[in-house]
């Protein structure tokens, strides 16, 4: 090639370097200046429809689960519509013609079972045993004993031990309120009727069953804790020490200790103590606050003026006792709950009404408790 020639090749070269230059920047130039447009309208949209539809879902959830009732509410009610425009001695006297008499005792025994629910309810923490038809008054729960372990050797044959099976026993029996309704006073609106009635009835067959359960809790004699001088006549206050004693032997038993019981006298003498340990001042700040019962050492406490709430000093008498939750005590029942029957003495010219219960409490792990009382 000449020399011409090549001078000629470079002139192209850089004439196609000067142009894919100028396109380069040209191009560049482009891009900058094209918009990208994304139509994101369609799926903002669905977005909206979910996001309304869970707004929507969660409104029904609320509203259903403000409107579940009970069986036993929902039955109430129903048949409060069905009678209410009535007296009670209409329906009484409609017994004899149609269903107005039982429906009178049905709701007087609903509204018992309900008024049961709102209270401090002592077989809420005892072990339930349901008493078979036809066994008669006595009711028996089986307890294991504490197992001991076995070592073995590699190679060795094994032998197996029966374990210790005891028992206790309790008596069921009959708790309940009957209450007295002459002719003058049938004319009652037969939903006040029921709303009052109903009300006693389940207060006083509760306060049996609270009553009944307590006293088996108080008849444990494994471990106790002691307060005041035998003979001072004077009664003890309830300490902090006390309660940590008291729970330390239970759980030294080998049972939990999970639940105190104690009148709200004692309790409220509690919370005016100091106690040192900076440890436990929120929960009792949001007692303070709020209200909410804390608990204590990890126990939930029971406040129920049933248990005992005025104390005079008396040797041996119970202030408080730890428990544990559905061991230490057992409640026996034929599973029929609240009973209500209505019959008439026509010599007083009146009516009862009587609501009850069948069951009885047995102490069943008298280590599982440790009474907290007066020295004696």
């Amino acid at each position: 090639m000449s020399e011409k020639e090549e001078k000629e090749l470079e002139e192209i070269k850089e004439e196609a370097k000067t142009q894919m230059e100028e396109i380069a920047k040209s191009v560049e130039e482009a891009v900058k200046e094209i918009k990208v447009e994304v139509d994101v309208s369609k799926p903002m949209e669905e977005l909206r429809r979910l996001y309304e539809e869970l707004k929507e879902l969660e409104t029904m959830k609320i509203k259903e689960s403000s409107e579940i009732q009970s069986p036993i509410r929902q039955k109430l009610e129903e048949m409060l519509v069905e009678y209410g425009n009535k007296t009670v001695y209409e329906m009484l006297h409609e017994a004899t013609t149609g269903t107005s008499g039982v429906a009178l005792a049905t709701m007087v025994a609903a509204q018992a079972s309900l008024t049961m629910q709102t209270l401090e309810r002592a077989d809420q923490y005892a072990r339930i045993i349901r008493v078979p038809k036809g066994a008669g008054k006595t009711f028996y729960v089986q307890r294991l004993g504490a197992p001991t372990y076995s070592t073995w050797t590699e190679g060795s044959s094994l032998t197996a031990a029966d374990p210790t099976l005891g028992s206790v026993s309790g008596t069921l029996a009959q708790y309940g309120k009957v209450t007295k309704v002459t002719d003058l006073l049938q004319y009652t609106h037969v939903i006040d009727f029921v709303r009052t009635v109903g009300q006693l009835h389940g207060n006083t067959c509760q306060a049996a069953i609270n009553d009944k359960l307590w006293t088996a809790i108080k008849s444990a004699s494994t471990n106790a804790v002691t307060l005041g001088s035998a003979g001072d006549g004077s009664e003890a206050t309830l300490t902090w020490d006390a309660i940590r004693t008291a729970i330390q032997k239970v759980k030294s038993s080998k049972f939990p200790g999970d639940a105190i019981v104690m009148g709200p006298n004692k309790f409220f003498e509690l919370m005016g103590q100091n106690i040192t340990g900076v440890q436990y001042y929120a929960a009792f700040a949001e007692f303070a606050r709020e209200g909410v019962v804390p608990r204590i050492f990890g126990a939930r406490v029971i406040l129920d003026p049933l248990f005992g709430d005025s104390f005079d000093g008396t040797d041996g008498e119970i202030y408080a006792a730890v428990f544990s939750d559905g061991i230490s005590a057992a409640w026996g029942t034929d599973g029929k709950g609240v009973t209500t029957e209505i019959f008439r003495d026509p010599r007083e010219l009146s009516n009862y009404v009587v609501s009850y219960i069948t069951g009885g409490a047995v102490l069943v792990e008298d280590a599982s408790v440790c009474l907290i009382k007066h020295a004696e």
